[in-house]
């Protein structure tokens, strides 16, 4: 009988000492520490994208903690590297849940990336936040677990489509995509839906892959009759060398995807005259930004020595709506009902929304125009009309 009184009075001297988490009169438990598992590639192809979206997730960390974190609970973002590599990520997320017990995922910009490791936190039930795959597919590949910070492929494919033949009065488009990626695929498939449902006129599909010489592709393009623009659907490793090789043929006006959106992409565009457009997440420059913005910006300013990319922003997003998910459920082991409950909430990439059991949130698209030497946001809007996934 005394060895038990003393086993229970070791375990409560623990319990207020903070090395077991004390459950509150509700039975949750509140832990010093709230540890975020977060998975990035930071090497191989999607290092460019993953790279400043890991760094912004550490800044939100960073920015909570100095609050106070949630109640007085540190945040703790454990990083891990993809390496852009599906079996490494599917390792790194059974590694973060089964030795690490983070109750959340997030990370990666990849679909293909995000599927490995989303699996595997399904398989545990725990959630998994991408911060940047935009394929809208994704939730029906790994149900009730998967969440995106980011909108779908067929929201930014749509504005792009819907700028390009009502602002830009372009009527008529060659396609390119790589047909290696899903992300490529399904941006090329959603744009050139609803762009043919305004009414314009596609004049072909043109595939590609990693081994394709894209310099011969433009140059057989060039020698027929030239579309209004170029849609292009690649990966962010091949976007400035695409870039290249199509206005090296003509001057054809191009229109991208968020992939466009990485420091390569500014000296591919120098390097040649044509105007650029891409989609992306959200634009950063300007003075009429919120105060979270200009926080967000100058804390990550000062750590990593470069101004925040919008997947910076993103990696942001992605941590404080884990944190927001805690804070909704109590810190509690199963945060989807707290993602749930997460509706107006006014991060660095826009608005916020879990609406009607969605796990895509309803936000908007930012358009940026690029000579290489400046960028300018032309559009920042909800579509009109967003395809099915």
């Amino acid at each position: 009988m005394n060895r038990w009184r003393y086993l229970l009075v070791l375990l409560v001297l623990l319990c207020l000492s903070g090395q077991i988490g004390l459950a509150d009169q509700n039975g949750t438990v509140n832990p010093d520490v709230f540890k975020i598992g977060a998975i990035y590639n930071l090497n191989g192809s999607q290092a460019n994208l993953d790279i400043p979206s890991s760094q912004g997730a550490l800044t939100a960390a960073r920015l909570i903690n100095k609050k106070g974190g949630i109640d007085g609970v540190k945040v703790d973002v454990i990083m891990r590297d993809g390496a852009s590599d599906p079996e490494t990520i599917r390792k790194v997320a059974e590694d973060l849940i089964s030795n690490e017990s983070v109750p959340v995922l997030i990370g990666l910009s990849d679909t293909d990336m995000v599927l490995p490791a989303a699996q595997v936190a399904a398989a545990h039930h725990v959630p998994f936040i991408t911060s940047g795959a935009t394929s809208p597919k994704l939730p029906e590949q790994v149900p009730d677990y998967l969440y995106l910070a980011c909108f779908g492929d067929n929201a930014q494919g749509s504005l792009a489509a819907e700028y390009a033949y009502k602002n830009l009065s372009y009527h008529s488009c060659i396609v390119v995509y790589d047909t290696d990626m899903q992300y490529t695929t399904l941006l090329a498939q959603y744009f050139s839906e609803r762009y043919k449902e305004l009414g314009g006129t596609i004049v072909s599909q043109v595939p590609i892959h990693p081994k394709t010489n894209v310099s011969d592709v433009f140059s057989n393009l060039s020698s027929g009759n030239q579309p209004d623009f170029y849609y292009i659907a690649v990966g962010p490793e091949d976007a400035p060398g695409v870039i290249r090789a199509a206005h090296g043929q003509n001057t054809v006006p191009i229109i991208g995807g968020d992939s466009f959106d990485t420091k390569n992409l500014s000296n591919a565009v120098l390097d040649t005259d044509g105007d650029v457009y891409y989609t992306t997440h959200a634009y950063f420059g300007g003075e009429n930004i919120s105060s979270e913005i200009q926080n967000f910006k100058t804390d990550y300013t000062s750590e990593y020595g470069t101004e925040p990319t919008p997947f910076a922003g993103l990696g942001y997003d992605a941590v404080m709506i884990a944190v927001r998910a805690a804070g909704n459920n109590d810190l509690g082991t199963d945060l989807r009902e707290g993602i749930n409950q997460i509706h107006d909430y006014s991060g660095v990439t826009g608005t916020i929304s879990y609406e009607n059991g969605t796990t895509i949130p309803k936000k908007s698209v930012h358009l940026i125009y690029t000579d290489g030497l400046s960028l300018t946001q032309v559009d920042n809007n909800v579509p009109e009309k967003v395809p099915n996934p």
